[in-house]
């Protein structure tokens, strides 16, 4: 093996996790290769291109961008450019019963909505509390670095001052978020709210999801952004980067085995490395070594069905463009095939030229899917199936949008697409739920049974979506590399 194909540190994984970890591995002067076995970076927040459109494959949100968070941190210490502005209106939600709340950033405007959409309810006790365990599990989950524990070393870590004073944040990690709910949040349309942002968000709803990460999840459109050439811009920035400070990022590079030492195979080329962090699902890991299949087997996160999902992209030209970029509409059914009772709408900004022509927005539209509710071949019962959903989500789009002209490329995602363009393990999308019956401290740790192999990524804490995948790249760096 030559000199050339010798690395301090590989990745597996061009998604938000490894691009992340391997800037801030390439910033320290190491020697970092990625490996991607799709053609294009991103992962599940990629997007693909039709004619003049430019189209994200999920309807993923940026947030964590305020001072002190995750994605604001990471683009500070890499000082990299970015081109994307606050909204002001992340996001606009249309309950069952016809109501549609505007939820404002701004958290006297978004009480005032409340009040005025369901009078007699104190609003501001539950949302300021809600606003309070914000705040501090941020600086939690940075604190925690060493969470779960991999030796005493780091249990000591998390018995130190600046964390005891915070130990009754850990109830909050025991409790569902419906303990806390008030009275009138516990049945109808606002019950129907809380759930289903939290899908959103947490992959779960208030039965289940844990008050911390509950109230992470409710209070994320806070710190919401739209970004300009949609939400791959960051990852492009991190490949470049990468590539431009001696990293390199290989695409169509399938890993197909790692060794006991770390040679690493794709289909045509070998590589060797001290270091081998896998961004891969953990379901992933078990066709790549026999000792991480064992490992795999023993770990409870990988049993049982996590959620995949049905999306739709669309071209759309509106009578009026439209400047309120992010929906939910919430059903009184699901979709075929579907699970979460409601669509997650966003559009590009009709300002953005890169991401459509004038007059014209990209629409991306996603609800939750179980993997075994779809074949699991392209047959024709699937054709048929994707037909369907097509259908009932036109209809729900004509009825929530009523000045649609034209819309173009209207294409459908399935698990089965994630499992062709991600290779993620039965197409499983959002990482692990955080759920009041899966202890944080049950999460895969980052080390491994190979020595120098780690696991990183959505199903590693603290996991789920841009914002949590940064924080752990972030919190790798200090556990590894003793960063601040």
């Amino acid at each position: 093996m030559m000199d050339k194909d010798k690395f301090d540190d590989i990745i597996i994984g061009a998604g938000y996790a490894g691009l992340s970890l391997a800037a801030l591995l390439t910033k320290r002067s190491r020697k970092v290769l990625v490996l991607e076995a799709h053609s294009l970076v991103g992962g599940c927040a990629s997007y693909y291109n039709r004619q003049q459109f430019h189209f994200d494959v999920g309807a993923t949100t940026l947030s964590g961008l305020a001072e002190g968070m995750p994605l604001k941190i990471l683009i500070n210490k890499l000082n990299l450019k970015s081109d994307y502005k606050k909204l002001d209106l992340p996001m606009k939600i249309k309950l069952p019963n016809g109501i549609i709340l505007n939820r404002f950033a701004d958290f006297d405007l978004w009480i005032n909505e409340l009040d005025q959409k369901f009078p007699n309810i104190d609003h501001r006790t539950f949302w300021n509390k809600l606003e309070k365990i914000s705040t501090r599990a941020w600086g939690l989950l940075a604190d925690t670095w060493s969470f779960p524990p991999q030796n005493l070393s780091e249990v000591l870590n998390l018995l130190k001052p600046s964390l005891l004073k915070e130990a009754d944040l850990g109830l909050y990690l025991l409790q569902p978020l419906k303990s806390i709910l008030p009275n009138e949040y516990k049945q109808g349309a606002l019950k129907s709210f809380i759930d289903e942002q939290l899908m959103i968000s947490t992959q779960t709803t208030s039965e289940d999801v844990p008050i911390l990460m509950g109230a992470l999840g409710l209070t994320y459109p806070n710190d919401m952004y739209y970004p300009n050439g949609g939400i791959s811009s960051l990852a492009l920035s991190l490949k470049n980067f990468i590539c431009e400070n001696g990293g390199e990022v290989l695409l169509k590079s399938r890993v197909e085995s790692i060794s006991d030492d770390l040679v690493v195979s794709t289909k045509d080329h070998q590589y060797k490395s001290d270091h081998v962090i896998s961004t891969l699902p953990i379901w992933n890991l078990k066709e790549l070594n026999p000792k991480l299949s064992d490992w795999v087997n023993s770990q409870a996160s990988a049993k049982g069905e996590y959620w995949s999902a049905i999306t739709a992209n669309l071209a759309v030209k509106f009578k009026t463009p439209k400047t309120d970029l992010y929906h939910q509409l919430h059903l009184k059914e699901p979709l075929s095939a579907a699970k979460s009772h409601s669509l997650f709408i966003s559009l590009s900004d009709p300002s953005d030229l890169t991401r459509a022509p004038e007059g014209w927005q990209t629409m991306t539209i996603s609800t939750h899917a179980l993997p075994s509710d779809f074949p699991t071949q392209r047959n024709e019962v699937y054709k048929e199936l994707k037909k369907q959903i097509l259908i009932e989500i036109k209809n729900h789009l004509s009825e929530y949008f009523d000045d649609i002209e034209e819309t173009k490329f209207d294409t459908i995602g399935t698990p089965l697409t994630f499992v062709k363009y991600t290779s993620r393990f039965q197409g499983r999308v959002g990482g692990i739920p955080h759920s009041v019956n899966f202890m944080p401290w049950k999460w895969p740790k980052n080390v491994t049974p190979l020595t120098n192999f780690f696991h990183h990524g959505d199903t590693s804490f603290p996991g789920q979506g841009i914002v949590g995948v940064v924080q752990g790249s972030l919190n790798f760096m200090k556990r590894y590399h003793g960063e601040k």
